[in-house]
This record gives C-alpha cells, structure tokens and sequence, in this order.
C-alpha cells in the first residue's frame, strides 16, 4: 500500500507492506507514488460535480462503485 505521509497511515504497517511518500521531499520515488489515487478522486468529484450534480449519501456507494466501474 503507497500512501502520503501523515503519521495517521503508520498503523498500516502492521497489517500492509506499506511505503510512505512524502510530498513535501518528492511525489514520486522509482514505483511509490499516490498519482493513481489522486486520479480516480479527481474524476470522481468532476462526476459528481458535473454529471449528478447532487449525491444522496444513503446511494453514494453507487456513485463510486459506477466511477470505479469507469476507470477500470
């Protein structure tokens, strides 16, 4: 698991190979980096933003699972 640094993700290690990049050294050091992530979030929030407009949180799992679907 790649993530960014806040000391929040330090628990994973126990359960994850977990890798840590830090954005204030690098974004991307040889294959950790969280571009991919980064990515899905953006085209999630642009389709919420530009073709739902509104998100019932009680069908969000839908919405993610339709962007999920999309960007595999």
């Amino acid at each position: 698991m790649f993530t960014d640094a806040p000391e929040s993700y330090d628990d994973l290690s126990t359960d994850y190979i977990h890798q840590v990049i830090d954005h204030a050294e690098s974004y991307v050091r040889r294959k950790v980096h969280t571009n991919g992530l980064e990515n899905f979030w953006s085209l999630v929030k642009r389709a919420i933003k530009g073709n739902h407009v509104s998100v019932d949180t009680l069908h969000q799992f839908w919405y993610l699972d339709e962007e999920y679907f999309r960007f595999n």
